[in-house]
């Protein structure tokens, strides 16, 4: 947390840089809109000067045996919009390939999403459509992702899961996976959706009904026993 005294400083810096867009504009709605799209462009600055920061620190203390081989440049969508930032790329005693920054801080290899904003998106997208989770986490970060992106955040999660090793305790007393219904979320598209895209409209152009979307959220691996003939549910994904 920020000392006191640095808080105040900050968010006085702050009034002073947007006080005047507030006397310009006289109107509380859009000096709103204009303050959120601001704040969320100074925090993704702020994240990228932290991380580059942070890979500067990590050049200085690398071990003798390695050399930083080039810099490079990636972008991430995050929850504080979209970041972008330079790291070094360090050749290692063996001569791998090694970027650090990304390695000590978690950031996924390859990745175009921080893991903060895929979990962002997988939660959202189990209790509404792929497209209104898109349009969501594009109100929430400024940063546009297709509906399709989250429905392979979406799949990717569920491989994970379903990679995860068996937690330790009491196994499932069975082959069958028990499955339970915790809650039951069903999306009913009119036809008028087929505008939205071809695919849609060659599956639709003949039908008159409504189509569905149908989404289950929690599965039970198993059940362990708590007192003699009863069980508690167990190894919960």
């Amino acid at each position: 947390m920020l000392h006191a005294t640095m808080r105040d400083d900050a968010v006085g810096a702050l009034a002073g840089f947007f006080l005047p867009k507030l006397l310009r504009c006289e109107d509380f709605d859009r000096f709103e809109e204009e303050v959120v799209a601001l704040m969320r462009s100074l925090a993704a600055e702020a994240v990228a000067r932290c991380v580059e920061a942070f890979d500067a620190k990590l050049r200085a203390q690398a071990p003798s045996s390695w050399s930083a081989h080039e810099r490079a440049s990636r972008t991430l969508l995050t929850l504080a919009g979209e970041v972008s930032f330079s790291r070094t790329v360090f050749l290692d005693e063996f001569g791998r390939r090694r970027t650090l920054a990304d390695e000590l801080l978690g950031v996924p290899g390859r990745a175009r999403l921080s893991t903060g904003a895929f979990l962002w998106i997988v939660r959202r997208a189990a209790e509404e459509s792929y497209r209104k989770t898109a349009a969501a986490f594009e109100e929430a970060t400024g940063c546009a992702i297709s509906h399709v992106t989250v429905m392979n955040c979406v799949r990717a999660e569920g491989a994970l899961i379903e990679a995860a090793p068996a937690a330790s305790g009491p196994k499932i007393s069975q082959e069958t996976v028990f499955l339970e219904v915790d809650g039951l979320w069903v999306h009913l598209q009119e036809p008028a959706h087929r505008e939205d895209a071809l695919a849609r409209f060659l599956y639709e152009q003949a039908r008159s009904t409504k189509s569905f979307e149908l989404k289950i959220a929690a599965a039970y691996a198993g059940k362990r026993r708590v007192a003699p003939g009863r069980f508690a549910r167990d190894g919960l994904a």
